[in-house]
């Protein structure tokens, strides 16, 4: 290597925040921080303030914020008791916890049966699911998190539209919920309990002392209790958020209409529509729309198949999509999943067997009376992000949809004798309005009174905002790949036109990539000698998230196929198998890239160990990342491999998710140049000697209306 890469990000103005700098050398011990100065704070306009620091701080204005609902049933029984109708009436009560919880199943895809048969959902029950989630369905088991619902960037209200895959109860559901599962048969009743703890955001990393306990029992007679114990005394680790409540399957009880089309003989069978069928449910606010196509629906390798509705409410009716007032569908992914798609409300997985049907559930106060429909599907490649075959319906149909009054919100704290077959509440803390144009609105409010200096921002709190997982309300504004380099067939890193609000020179934000409080802010806040190296991991996740403008996305040809190296679930980050080292990192060496992948070791029996993935920290960019970020020619990057049908050697006894991550694995190993790269996907444009090495980056820090900061934070 025969020159000097630094990519510099500063925080404004002009603080450095980190710099990969192409170094041999091991960085020598840190020494502990000494002690923080007083912060001082200088307003500036418009509820804007610039501290000592460097920070910016910004108080919201009421208008920016929807606020909390926080659960309000620590120490109430809530009990719902059926009419003989498929309706229930609700009661209240002081907490009756059950003493005898019974003991742990085996897993969260365990049938548990009953002794008793139990009503609900319009079926007979036999058996149920228990998650570690905090709810129960019949059935099938609830989806994991990142296999469909919308957890990780949703509200809580968006992951409350997806429980529609099964029959369900929550007691208090939350998708990254840290609970031990218990479950007590009687002859009358069978009890669910939960220890919960907050763990995601655990305050400074630590496992919060006391859980909350809860319960859900079903009863003989059909009737439903949640029993919920007292919050702990400290209110860093109370459980405030969460779904509760009875969700029963939507199923369809009459036709609105349909839309036939032709037998197209040029597409695909299972991208042919031969009808698509819109019905009235048992729910008043929903309707379903359903596809029929001509051959069965299968899963495609490396694509994704859509299957979507445009809806116009304004007559002329037309299909123009400027004119459009909601396009939603229904995604069936290579592994089989199925999410929604733009605007649509609800995803019903799987909620028909038939090969040649599959449907999604829109909210019908949106569009009450007469609408125009028009159906369409198509593929999306997967490996380069472009749209395949399309079919399309040309013509609409005029479909009238029910008319339903607006919901009362439900308060379950409150009884209630008007039985209702659906009773659920979602409890939030507070939540940016209209996120994405909220967030690019209050980028733009700092940009008119600080300048236009800024090429990212990174927001963050001390307050928890509705949002389970990292990388909340915040907009890319150049596309994912934003700034010097895109990813295209033709060649990447082609400076294209982008979009930024108020047209300035931002590229891209990110919205609390780190929570104040967060576990990742603070998890390795104390080394093994006792000397304290602050935001250690949250820098980590500051470098993971910056990486982001440029990566992760690359493929490389192999016997004339073009194949991608990214997770095929999420996508943007290398996958597990990518042997991606960090020549530079961060604490450590033998550590991975902070983008994905591992640092796979070779053993001497054959098998290979993954010494550490992104997730352990400390590391840094791999040569690959180097290169698309601009810090590194082709001529740099060495060999790459990624392992191929991984297969466990031996048991797993660590007690943990790292052993089944980390291994040993045998495996096929697949060599990787950056020929095979530079042949699928084209030189870099602009090249790492004309790149930019250089951006500016603002701190910013959201407070309430009316908030004080707290200075250690």
């Amino acid at each position: 290597m025969n020159r000097l890469h630094v990519l510099v990000v500063t925080a404004w103005l002009g603080a450095a925040l980190f710099s990969y700098v192409a170094s041999a050398q091991t960085a020598p011990a840190r020494q502990p921080p000494p002690p923080d100065p007083l912060i001082e704070i200088t307003p500036v306009r418009s509820g804007i303030s610039v501290t000592s620091e460097n920070q910016i701080l910004v108080e919201f204005l009421p208008e920016d914020l929807d606020p909390a609902n926080l659960l309000d049933l620590a120490g109430r029984t809530v009990v719902f008791t059926p009419d003989g109708r498929g309706g229930y009436s609700r009661s209240v009560r002081d907490v009756a916890l059950e003493e005898d919880i019974g003991k742990e199943p085996s897993s969260d895809r365990q049938e548990i049966e009953l002794d008793f048969p139990f009503e609900f959902s319009g079926r007979t029950w036999r058996s149920f699911f228990a998650t570690g989630n905090g709810l129960i369905t019949f059935g099938k088991p609830f989806p994991s998190w990142d296999s469909g619902t919308p957890s990780r960037f949703g509200t809580m209200q968006m992951i409350a539209d997806a429980f529609l895959v099964a029959p369900t109860i929550s007691a208090l559901y939350k998708p990254h919920l840290g609970a031990r599962t218990y479950v007590s048969s009687k002859l009358d009743r069978v009890v669910v309990t939960w220890d919960a703890r907050d763990i995601r955001f655990a305050v400074y990393g630590r496992r919060p002392k006391e859980a909350l306990r809860y319960q859900i029992a079903l009863h003989s007679d059909g009737s439903v209790a949640l029993h919920y114990g007292p919050q702990p005394a400290d209110a860093d680790e109370a459980i405030r958020d969460g779904i509760v409540g009875l969700f029963p399957l939507a199923v369809k009880t009459g036709l609105l209409g349909s839309i036939p089309d032709p037998v197209d003989s040029s597409l695909s069978g299972h991208l042919d529509l031969v009808e698509t069928t819109l019905y009235a449910t048992s729910d008043p606010y929903l309707v379903m729309v359903e596809f029929t196509t001509r051959d069965p629906i299968r899963p495609v390798p490396d694509q994704e198949l859509v299957y979507a509705v445009e809806i116009d409410t304004d007559e002329p009716w037309t299909n123009d999509s400027d004119d459009r007032d909601f396009l939603g569908g229904v995604a069936l992914h290579p592994d089989g999943g199925l999410t929604p798609r733009w605007d649509a409300a609800r995803a019903a997985i799987d909620a028909y067997h038939d090969d040649n049907r599959i449907g999604f559930l829109i909210d019908a106060r949106e569009f009450s009376g007469r609408v125009s429909v028009s159906a369409f599907s198509k593929t999306w490649n997967t490996l380069d992000g472009s749209w395949g075959r399309w079919g399309d319906d040309s013509r609409s149909a005029a479909i009238g949809f029910p008319e339903v009054a607006a919901a009362a919100p439900t308060d379950l704290s409150e009884p209630s004798s008007r039985p209702s077959p659906t009773q659920y509440e979602v409890f939030r803390y507070v939540a940016i309005r209209d996120r994405d144009q909220g967030v690019a609105d209050v980028s733009c409010r700092i940009i008119e009174v600080l300048g236009d200096h800024f090429d990212f921002f990174a927001f963050n709190s001390e307050f928890r905002v509705d949002l389970q997982g990292a990388n909340g309300p915040g907009h890319g504004f150049a596309g994912f790949y934003a700034g010097n380099i895109q990813a295209e067939v033709e060649g990447i890193g082609i400076e294209g036109d982008y979009t930024t609000p108020c047209e300035s020179r931002l590229k891209n934000s990110w919205g609390f990539p780190v929570w104040m409080k967060a576990v990742s802010m603070m998890r390795e806040s104390y080394a093994e000698d006792g000397h304290r190296t602050p935001y250690d991991d949250g820098l980590t996740v500051f470098a993971h998230e910056i990486g982001h403008t440029w990566l992760a996305n690359a493929s490389y040809l192999a016997g004339g196929e073009r194949k991608s190296m990214q997770t095929a679930e999420h996508g943007a980050h290398w996958a597990l198998e990518v042997h991606a080292p960090a020549p530079f990192p961060w604490r450590e060496q033998y550590n991975g890239s902070v983008m994905g992948g591992a640092y796979w070791r070779e053993n001497s029996d054959g098998t290979f160990t993954a010494t550490s993935g992104w997730t352990t920290r400390g590391g840094g960019f791999s040569w690959l990342d180097l290169y698309l970020m601009g810090l590194a020619t082709p001529d740099e990057v060495p060999d790459m491999f990624i392992l191929r049908n991984l297969r466990r050697e031996g048991p797993c006894t660590a007690e943990s998710w790292e052993c089944e991550r980390f291994g040993p694995f045998a495996a096929d190993k697949e060599i990787v140049t950056m020929e095979q790269v530079l042949a699928a996907m084209g030189p870099r444009n602009p090249p790492a000697e004309r790149a930019r090495k250089a951006y500016n980056m603002g701190f910013v820090y959201f407070l309430l209306p009316g908030q004080t900061p707290d200075p250690e934070l």
